[in-house]
Order: C-alpha cells, then structure tokens, then sequence
C-alpha cells in the first residue's frame, strides 16, 4: 500500500503555522512503509480541543483538510499537531473506507511513501553511531559484491546514497508496484545496476534518486544480518512504540489501513517492492 498518507516528523518552533502540521494524509511517492498515527484522537468532529495560542493554526489546518477531501484528492486523512513537548491537537477527517463507511482512527494505517527515507537515514545513522558504518567510505567497502559497468562506482560512498549524490541512473520500476507481496526488489536492482553505467560522477550533483535509497537496503542487510525491515522493525519502530507500522511485506486486514480509490473506485491492496 502507498499513496495515501505523507508524513513528517521535525522539531516544533515556538510560534505556531502551517509547518507546525505534523501529519496530513494525502498523496506519497515511492516507500513501503505504512503508519498508523500513534497519538489518540478520537473520531471526525470530536478532536482534542488545542490551546488557544494554536486557534489560528488549529483553523487553518481544519480547512485545509476540508479543503484536501472536497478537491478529491483524499478520502481520509489524519493531522496532528506537535509542540517539542506534547500533542496539541489531533483529529481525523472523512473515510477510511467508503463502503462500510468506516471512518479513520489512531490506528489506521497510511502508506507514507517516500517518507519512509527517513527510516533508511536513521538506520544508516545508528550504524554510523555504533561503528560499524563510516558515511564518507564507499559502499563496496561494506558491500564488495557491488559493480557497475561504469569504473567510477567504486567512488559511491554512503552519504552519497543518502544525499541523492551518487550519480545512479534512478528508479528501476519493475515489480516495485504490485497488488501481491513479490519478494527480492533489492536484489533486482542490485544485480541490473551490475549492467548499468553511472549518469553524473559520484558526488558532482545532487539527484533524486530511489536506487541509491534501494543500496541502503543492501548495505544494512550486509552490516546486520538482518533485512532491512527486519532491522528497522527491531531498532526503530519498536523502541518507539510504533505499533501500528509495519512493512508491506503481507496483507494487512482491509479494516486497518485507508483504502484507496481513484476516480472513486477502490483500488486492490499495493504492496511495494522499494522498502528505503
């Protein structure tokens, strides 16, 4: 499942606007990450009421939800917002599934796409914290195995991976998006990357890039053991009391995530292959 929520975690400022939003539920790109929201608001019109210094941007993000679901371009959503210390104010919007009518609460789950990036980031970062990882190393220092048709590979280092700068191609599509679990994405695009040259030299410029997300997959696995969601599973989520997010690995009961429709009609459960 993808697509159907954008989330975003960052430190608060101390004077309240729309950058205080902390989650909105709309469109996302690529990440199999789902979320469930982790704080307990209670049901659409019945929200926990913010403190008056947050009036105006607890106003602003009312309408702009009301505003997301008129345009279609969302059936449900979830905002919180978040000072450094607690949640201000949390309410969902609309309907998780238009069928039953089931509408969203503080355990539906959310595909947060490409978000999903900042797991891989912290991950790599708490291996760069333990030290097992160096960011400035390349990556065949972890991963020998890694070639390339393109001798300048050998120059990719970690935090080029994680900074877009690697010079990859880009994405590789195939069975990233599917309506079945299909194992070994990573692995795919592992071995195609052995018959593909670089576009840019590593580090020259900064690129959006899902491949070089995808290596971090590899990386992990290979200074772990563990597969990457696996280990974001057991050193992330659960410290955190993550509860209700997981990987899109099985099928999730149709009552515990947003079902998606396009033009109004529900579409089949997405799993997606790119995990990082």
């Amino acid at each position: 499942m993808k697509r159907s929520s954008n989330t975003q975690r960052k430190s608060m400022p101390s004077n309240p606007a729309r950058r205080d939003l902390l989650r909105i539920g709309g469109s996302a790109g690529i990440g199999g990450l789902v979320f469930a929201q982790s704080v307990g608001w209670a049901q659409p019109g019945n929200a926990i009421t913010p403190h008056s210094d947050y009036a105006a941007a607890h106003q602003e993000a009312q309408t702009v939800a009301q505003d997301i679901l008129r345009q279609g371009s969302a059936t449900c959503l979830g905002i919180a917002l978040a000072t450094r210390e607690r949640i201000v104010w949390a309410e969902s919007f609309g309907l998780a599934d238009l069928q039953a009518r089931r509408p969203p609460d503080a355990t539906t789950m959310f595909g947060v796409g490409s978000t999903s990036k900042m797991f891989a980031t912290i991950a790599v970062m708490q291996l760069v914290d333990r030290g097992l990882v160096n960011l400035d190393e390349p990556l065949v220092r972890y991963v020998p195995e890694f070639r390339m048709a393109d001798s300048r590979y050998t120059e990719i280092t970690v935090r080029m991976l994680l900074n877009h700068a690697s010079g990859l191609p880009g994405s590789n599509y195939r069975n990233i998006f599917t309506f079945k679990p299909v194992p070994g994405y990573a692995a795919d695009v592992f071995a195609a990357l052995a018959h593909e040259r670089l576009k840019a030299t590593p580090g020259f410029m900064n690129v959006y890039c899902n491949d070089g997300f995808t290596l971090v997959e590899v990386l992990v696995r290979a200074v772990t053991g563990k597969s990457f969601a696996a280990y974001v599973q057991a050193s992330i989520l659960d410290p955190l009391g993550m509860k209700h997010s997981a990987y899109t690995t099985t099928p999730f009961p149709k009552d515990r995530y947003a079902r998606v429709y396009r033009s109004g009609v529900l579409q089949l459960q997405e799993f997606v292959g790119a995990q990082a």
